[in-house]
């Protein structure tokens, strides 16, 4: 039996996640929620504004702050990356300094902390933390920052807009009857899952899905009534979703 798997990242990484799960011998089914577009105010003053550190917490900040390229002065300036891939969009942009966390905000945040409680990192009113990111996002990094009183701005420079499907897009692409497999890797993006399926007729056929989380938090999105059929992530990064994929593969 070939497990059909749901990808619902935006693009680009929902067609590069699709590539991979074929490869290992998936069938995807790919359902972006929502795509990224870019807002220029935010964009403008980055480029002369002082900075003691950029933040980028997913891929979609550095893909947006790169139209156009970043001043050539701001690419030595130390810049912390959420995790490795979002390192590697930024290194290809050309910073010089890129210090990468884990794969959650959160100790991104406590990352930055003790650097800069440690002398490794200075920031000053003048010259800030600035956080590159999205309208819609999660609060965990500016949260922290706040709480430790490490001077930062927001730079909200990409929105995010929700993708609208056929109330019948699922029934008509997934198998009757077979299981399948939904990769989620936001809780908004899940809440738009099931917001999807409550005005379709899509719920009938939920049954059959696994739903796979980056976070434990992406699974609060998700009703109690599926409790059972949730699988987490052991680290909020992709390789490790698609780890727990392949481990869940074997029991169905």
């Amino acid at each position: 039996m070939t497990l059909q798997v749901l990808v619902t990242r935006p693009e680009p990484g929902s067609t590069r996640t699709a590539r991979t799960l074929r490869a290992r011998g998936y069938q995807t089914l790919v359902m972006p929620l929502t795509r990224t577009v870019s807002l220029a105010a935010d964009r403008e003053w980055i480029r002369s504004a002082p900075a003691g550190a950029y933040v980028v917490t997913s891929g979609a900040a550095i893909r947006h702050w790169s139209e156009p390229t970043p001043a050539p002065g701001q690419l030595s300036i130390p810049l912390y990356s959420v995790g490795e891939r979002t390192a590697e969009l930024a290194r290809d942009c050309g910073f010089t300094d890129v210090r990468v966390g884990p794969g959650d905000a959160g100790a991104l945040a406590e990352m930055l902390v003790l650097d800069v409680e440690t002398g490794r990192l200075i920031v000053s009113e003048s010259k800030p933390v600035i956080h590159m990111t999205g309208r819609v996002r999660k609060i965990d990094f500016e949260t922290l920052m706040e709480l430790r009183q490490i001077p930062h701005r927001l730079a909200e420079i990409y929105d995010t807009e929700e993708i609208s499907y056929s109330t019948d897009y699922l029934l008509r692409n997934t198998m009757e009857g077979e299981p399948v497999a939904a990769l989620l890797y936001s809780h908004y993006g899940a809440t738009l899952l099931m917001q999807y399926v409550n005005r379709s007729a899509a719920d009938k056929i939920l049954n059959n899905f696994v739903f796979y989380c980056l976070s434990a938090q992406v699974a609060t999105a998700l009703p109690n009534r599926f409790r059972d059929q949730i699988r987490i992530a052991k680290a909020p990064t992709e390789e490790a979703l698609l780890m727990e994929l392949d481990r869940g593969r074997k029991a169905w």
